[in-house]
């Protein structure tokens, strides 16, 4: 069994009651410590606790039972985070309602100082939003940042998929146990982000399923894990709006994509730039805001551009861009451009998504 003092013992045990964060903060204020809980836990417990939690609780008071349950995250590889953890103070300080534990599998030191923002937004996004969420995740890592998202579909996968692409690092904040997969088809980028040195973060145990309350719990640790948060298209109620919300709660960082005037995802987001927060339309906004001077690596074809090729680079300028206007920015006749574009895009150099939008292609060392 793994080595655990007494009060990491019993906020694991703590951590297995599905519970609420706020329910849990308040017996934890009431008590002192999960292990001053453990000690008065007893038959009345029943009127302060869901009969799911209690059942639980009072079943991993044997020693044996319990003992299983460390035994498995230690096989696991899963780590183990307590508040008082010098390295990532100032996250849980973030938090009201900071959870029992948090566990861990990759890298920790990602915890700890460097550069972390995340990205959340809709689970079906535009062509647009897609081609933004991966442009400015992967054009982010260039700069040293670690992405964060919640591993959900649509832009949270699409950030998260871009950078272990180009490279970078990537937290995923799961809403399950680290030893599930959810969403399932994303178990293959899973192992990736691990085996490329990024870190999965839950605070439920293994064996704890994807349940519906989760993720907006979840969503409190991906703000409080950033210095800085960006959306990318949103509705109303999505999550996405939620983990803004608790990063204007925390004082972080909130940057928002602009979109089309007319469609209904960009309500909400333009709403939040017309109430302050900070427009952005690439990677180097978020850079230049968060102090960040320039990306740790350059532009660098491996052959020359043609006069016409370097130009319609020029045009693009890290933003996304249509067919229509590059051609008047380059002023460029149609059949030349198209020309010219195609060939960028083979050489790896550019990248065009669904209504011919184009974009600037990760910059290479």
């Amino acid at each position: 069994m793994a080595s655990f003092s007494k009060e990491e013992v019993s906020r694991i045990w703590l951590s297995y009651a599905d519970i609420s964060p706020v329910k849990r903060k308040t017996i934890l204020d009431i008590y002192g410590s999960a292990y001053d809980f453990a000690q008065a836990f007893e038959g009345g417990m029943r009127r302060i606790l869901p009969q799911q939690a209690y059942d639980t609780l009072n079943r991993l008071r044997d020693k044996d039972a319990l003992t299983k349950e460390l035994d498995t995250i230690h096989r696991l590889g899963i780590s183990v985070i307590t508040p008082d953890d010098p390295h990532i103070l100032e996250i849980f300080a973030a938090l009201s309602d900071a959870p029992a534990v948090l566990y861990t599998m990759g890298d920790q030191t990602l915890l700890s100082g460097g550069k972390r923002i995340g990205i959340v937004g809709t689970r079906k996004p535009s062509a647009y939003g897609s081609m933004m969420a991966g442009a400015i995740a992967s054009s982010l890592s260039d700069y040293g940042a670690t992405i964060v998202s919640g591993f959900a579909r649509g832009i949270d996968m699409i950030a998260q998929e871009s950078v272990v692409s180009a490279g970078g690092k990537t937290i995923a904040v799961m809403g399950c146990g680290l030893d599930t997969v959810y969403p399932p088809e994303n178990q293959a980028l899973y192992r990736q982000m691990l085996d490329a040195g990024g870190l999965a973060v839950s605070e439920y145990p293994p064996g704890t399923p994807p349940l519906r309350h989760h993720f907006p719990q979840r969503n409190r640790l991906i703000s409080a894990l950033v210095q800085g948060l960006l959306l990318i298209e949103g509705q109303w109620k999505g999550g996405g709006l939620i983990t803004v919300n608790h990063a204007l709660e925390q004082g972080k960082e909130v940057f928002v994509l602009p979109g089309p005037v007319n469609h209904d995802m960009y309500d909400a987001p333009h709403a939040l730039i017309r109430d302050g927060a900070r427009l952005v339309t690439g990677a180097e906004d978020i850079a230049a805001d968060m102090g960040w001077g320039m990306p740790c690596h350059v532009w660098s074809p491996q052959e020359p551009l043609t006069p016409e090729q370097a130009q319609i680079m020029e045009s693009l300028n890290d933003r996304v861009m249509s067919f229509d206007e590059i051609a008047e920015n380059t002023g460029m006749p149609a059949a030349s451009l198209n020309s010219n574009l195609t060939i960028l895009e083979l050489m790896g150099i550019i990248k065009k998504s669904a209504g011919r939008l184009y974009i600037k292609a990760k910059r290479q060392a």
